[in-house]
């Protein structure tokens, strides 16, 4: 089954402890939190191909982060989408277009599997910034 980003957020930040809760006798969980939450985050996805999400939240805290790019690798190069806060997608390969992005969609007008590859480059990375 394929896993969405926040459940990849959920393996790292909630961990079950062998400690047992006295009022529902279920077992603990610890979340990990932060005193000043990192400005960005990344999933590194190769070979795999999850639900990306446009927005994810860190458990256990307030703390909302919103994609920002998709790194995207072929042999020795890469290219990427960039996420402006509208959730508009910019395309961007250096080799050809030197500092030129392109408009490619909107988040909400494009599918999973589109996301996923650009021609023959693959998804390895997604990068998340913190909204809030």
């Amino acid at each position: 089954t394929r896993q969405k980003i926040t459940d990849w957020v959920r393996v790292v930040y909630e961990q079950k402890t062998n400690k047992w809760c006295t009022h529902c006798a279920s077992k603990c969980i610890c979340f990990k939190s932060y005193n000043e939450p990192p400005a960005f985050v990344s999933f590194v996805v190769y070979e795999t191909d999850p639900v990306i999400e446009g927005n994810i939240m860190l458990p256990g805290q307030a703390i909302l982060y919103r994609l920002c790019g998709i790194i995207y690798f072929a042999d020795f190069h890469f290219v990427c989408r960039i996420v402006d806060k509208k959730g508009d997608l910019w395309f961007h390969d250096g080799y050809p277009n030197s500092e030129t992005v392109h408009y490619f969609k909107n988040m909400l007008n494009i599918e999973n599997k589109d996301l996923l590859k650009v021609t023959q480059y693959k998804i390895p990375i997604l990068l998340y910034t913190r909204i809030a």
